[in-house]
């Protein structure tokens, strides 16, 4: 998924079925990027590549793994609920490739 404007900009409305990794790749000239996953159900991976702003993906259904990808600006990754984080077994594993180069990278 690519998104790409001059404000803030919402992917809202997608809808996956047997998609386990969103890949973004956002190219917004201002304004944080938020995909809203409330209709992906399923999803076990988020990787953002590159990106010109900060990138949100919000109404996660699990707990999800996280790539960064020469990636220097800010990613959140949001569940739906926080019945979905709780519990001691669940883990999620974030792997940086060439993230943080030009800039401090918050992952939250």
């Amino acid at each position: 998924m690519t998104i790409a404007g001059t404000a803030t900009s919402t992917g809202a409305g997608v809808s996956t079925s047997g998609i386990e990794r969103l890949a973004i790749s956002n190219v917004n000239t201002s304004g944080t990027a938020t995909v809203d996953a409330t209709l992906m159900a399923g999803l076990k991976t988020v990787q953002v590549t590159g990106g010109l702003q900060a990138t949100s993906v919000t109404g996660l259904d699990s707990v999800v793994d996280v790539s960064l990808v020469a990636s220097s600006k800010n990613v959140s990754v949001a569940s739906a609920s926080a019945a979905v984080t709780v519990g001691t077994a669940d883990t999620s594993t974030v792997t940086l490739n060439a993230a943080a180069r030009s800039d401090n990278v918050d992952l939250t």
